[in-house]
């Protein structure tokens, strides 16, 4: 497993201890192996939350979520605290070098310079649309919906709102593609 499979399952097996879930000592012995592949990584050190390093065990985990109400705001905040180890901005980049790495692309050779070229120059062009309608989009949800912005977000667009002039003061111009999309899940 990689480092977001590791989180994504990482927070699958807290969600269901802080719920409804019987833990099993499976549970445990994954959780304790989870959090020592995670304690590799500089991102996980860098960002995990203070009930990974206070909670050895899943059951000390869950009496520390049962302080936070019902099952509702146990996820929600589970949600949070898992958002900074998700949410780095290098992780497409990641999940790109990645890709690079296992997929072999010598078939795309294939195909003359200048159609590759002029491939290149299109998805640019494709981003760019995509990535504006997702923010025109978000803007008209944001008429009749309320959205909750993270805070580490919200940090960066308030950064970007100083030192950039745009045309359009929403905050959906001032968010990278990764975030906007991260919004409408």
């Amino acid at each position: 497993m990689n480092y977001t499979e590791h989180i994504e399952r990482l927070k699958i097996l807290l969600t269901g201890a802080s719920t409804d879930v019987t833990i099993t000592s499976e549970n445990e012995a994954e959780y304790k192996n989870l959090k020592n592949e995670l304690n590799k990584s500089a991102k996980f050190k860098t960002n995990q939350p203070k009930e990974f390093k206070i909670c050895v065990t899943l059951q000390e985990f869950r009496r520390e979520m049962q302080a936070k109400g019902g099952y509702a705001e146990r996820r929600k905040y589970i949600n949070e605290i898992f958002y900074p180890l998700i949410s780095d901005e290098n992780s497409l980049l990641d999940s790109i070098e990645e890709i690079q790495q296992n997929v072999n692309f010598g078939h795309l050779n294939l195909l003359p310079q200048d159609i590759q070229q002029k491939g290149r120059e299109m998805s640019e062009v494709y981003l760019y649309c995509i990535e504006n309608s997702l923010r025109i989009f978000i803007e008209e949800i944001m008429k009749t919906e309320t959205v909750n912005i993270p805070r580490k977000v919200q940090d960066t667009i308030d950064k970007l709102k100083k030192s950039e002039h745009n045309h359009n003061n929403h905050f959906t111009f001032f968010s990278h593609y990764e975030k906007v999309r991260r919004k409408i899940d």
